[in-house]
């Protein structure tokens, strides 16, 4: 794509501008600090700004090429002049995770926009700006500190007439840019090739993003609250981790990377958030096999790490300091290291830089490999009423199963249909169909997939009550023409008051509020197969002061007892009048 086509296409996109304007003809709910007046100039939108994106009914990504956006600085003047070329940010799409609406349509950064043609090209009217979400390439020359530039001049935009994507290119500092995002099943998949136009050098990357979810300009904004990084506890201030750790490291110390991080607006609420993926999957079976391994990873507070959210030309401050609250305000930067590369009279493999990366929905266990995707939406947690622990809260529940036929058989002129397209979900003991709950396979076709769409087959789970703690399934897609794959993940079951009892020795708890007694003789005591303490069972619990075990009346929440029971009793429902504690918030 050549620079003639930029231009024509800027040229077609003017008139567009003006609806754009017409549209923003009111204060922008939900963003801290901004606003629109129309009663005043300059417009929301300079004349020459130019979107794109791409996106299906699960996510979606935008970019700008040109121009800027112009906020006003609500109730305290002068207006705020955001530049908008080179910016990416991600939303989800109209439809997002079935299990709720809440995430509807939702931008994923500060000032995001949101992509809501979804094959039709529309664009919303704004987008992330200035220091909100940007890119760096980095130039290092030997012997010499690195040097950052960042991604703001671009000569060439286009979308991709196979597959679902967009791309931009541009030239600074001696490197020829491309940035290609296609977004696949609940993901953005984004490429980023660097070619070296200088003297022999080393090149990398750094791409950062103000988090801040607000729902389609309708709804309120949804800062980050948990920060869910595997293996840590949730991030709440300042955190660096790195490839290779420097043990020596203080204030902030580094840690080892994490192959992810959520950012989410509450546990509670994990489908409004979105997920940065950090490491390949282990495999070439995985859903990231071709993520490029990220060198350094910082979540730290927006101002701290990317710049001044009231500036335009911060250039990632990185500043991190591991006492710095960041709930609220959390934002992160992803660094690819310099790599040595060829100098331009060398063939263009050897001064060329690529790095791929993935960023998606926090809630789908999903397969990205060529040649279709496959996305899976389940209940993650199947919880209990406060009320009633008897009763789940979402059981029977939905689990939507998508394919996506895009990234092998989406190619123009070799456009290939997916049809008859098998669909076998496999659950665990516990679970099953709704309608049969002893029907543990279930399966559904798919007549057709058509390039470059979207289709799902749909299933109605549940959970019996005596079912608990982490449950997984497996999905295998069996489509014509294949290949076929398998996507596994799980569901957690919060516990009914039952309590499994076996004949000898039984390590339990139970973790409730018992409003009518809370003696073990209570609570067992009651039909069917009522349990009499001495004669039938015996609890003891550990006494650390005597270092020996007594017998225990009742239970008591977070302490184990130790239940030795005469019988096979099997799962016995407990009485009491059992509660869901009001204090685990």
């Amino acid at each position: 794509m050549n620079r003639n086509y930029f231009r024509a296409y800027t040229l077609a996109f003017l008139a567009l501008g003006s609806v754009s304007a017409a549209l923003a003809q009111s204060p922008w709910p939900g963003w801290p600090g901004f606003c629109d007046d129309p009663t005043t100039t300059p417009s929301l939108y300079s004349t020459d700004y130019f979107p794109n994106g791409a996106g299906n009914l699960l996510f979606g990504a935008t970019t700008a090429s040109a121009g800027t956006v112009n906020y006003e600085l609500c109730g305290a003047p002068p207006p705020f002049s955001g530049q908008a070329a080179g910016v990416l940010d991600f939303n989800t799409g109209p439809l997002s995770s079935m299990q709720t609406d809440e995430d509807d349509l939702l931008a994923l950064q500060f000032g995001g926009a949101v992509f809501g043609g979804f094959g039709d090209g529309d664009v919303s009217e704004a987008g992330a700006r200035a220091n909100w979400a940007y890119m760096a390439t980095v130039r290092q020359d030997d012997n010499a500190q690195p040097t950052l530039t960042k991604y703001t001049t671009i000569d060439t935009i286009f979308d991709g007439a196979s597959d679902r994507y967009f791309l931009t290119e541009g030239t600074a500092n001696n490197i020829r840019t491309q940035c290609r995002v296609d977004v696949i099943g609940d993901a953005a998949r984004v490429q980023w090739t660097m070619v070296n136009l200088g003297a022999k050098t080393n090149i990398g990357l750094w791409f950062g993003q103000v988090m801040y979810p607000i729902g389609n300009r309708t709804l309120q904004p949804c800062p980050i609250f948990y920060i869910g990084v595997p293996g840590y506890k949730p991030i709440t201030v300042s955190r660096r981790f790195q490839q290779v750790p420097d043990a020596g490291a203080t204030n902030p110390h580094e840690f080892p990377m994490p192959d992810f991080a959520d950012f989410m607006a509450s546990q509670a609420h994990a489908w409004v958030g979105m997920r940065v993926i950090n490491n390949p999957s282990p495999t070439q079976d995985g859903p990231y096999p071709d993520q490029t391994a990220v060198d350094g990873f910082d979540i730290g507070a927006g101002g701290f790490l990317l710049g001044d959210r009231y500036g335009n030309d911060g250039l990632f401050p990185d500043f991190l300091h591991e006492d710095i609250n960041i709930i609220g305000d959390a934002s992160y930067v992803q660094k690819w290291n310099p790599r040595p590369v060829a100098a331009s009279t060398s063939p263009a493999g050897e001064r060329t830089v690529q790095i791929v990366s993935y960023y998606k929905t926090t809630w789908g266990d999903s397969d990205f490999s060529k040649p279709y995707s496959v996305v899976v939406d389940t209940p993650k947690v199947v919880g209990v009423l406060d009320n009633d622990p008897f009763q789940f809260v979402r059981s029977p529940a939905p689990l939507r199963v998508y394919i996506d036929n895009t990234r092998g058989f989406s190619t123009v002129d070799k456009e290939v249909p997916l049809v008859n397209v098998k669909v076998t979900l496999t659950l665990p003991e516990g679970m099953g169909d709704a309608n049969d709950i002893t029907r543990r396979t279930i399966v559904k076709f798919i007549s057709r997939v058509d390039p470059k769409q979207i289709k799902w087959a749909d299933f109605n789970i549940q959970a019996a009550p005596t079912t608990y703690g982490i449950q997984n399934y497996t999905v295998k897609i069996e489509p014509q023409p294949g290949p076929v794959k398998i996507v596994s993940g799980t569901i957690v079951v919060a516990s009914q008051p039952y309590l499994l009892i076996r004949q000898d020795a039984n390590l339990v708890t139970a973790p409730w509020d018992f409003q009518a007694g809370g003696s073990w003789a209570n609570i067992l005591g009651t039909q069917p197969d009522p349990l009499q303490p001495d004669i039938d069972y015996q609890a003891f619990a550990w006494d650390a002061v005597t270092q020996q075990y007594v017998l225990q009346t009742g239970p008591e929440r977070g302490i184990g007892n130790w239940l030795i029971s005469n019988q096979n009793v099997g799962y016995k429902k407990l009485a009491g009048q059992p509660n869901t504690p009001q204090d685990l918030a």
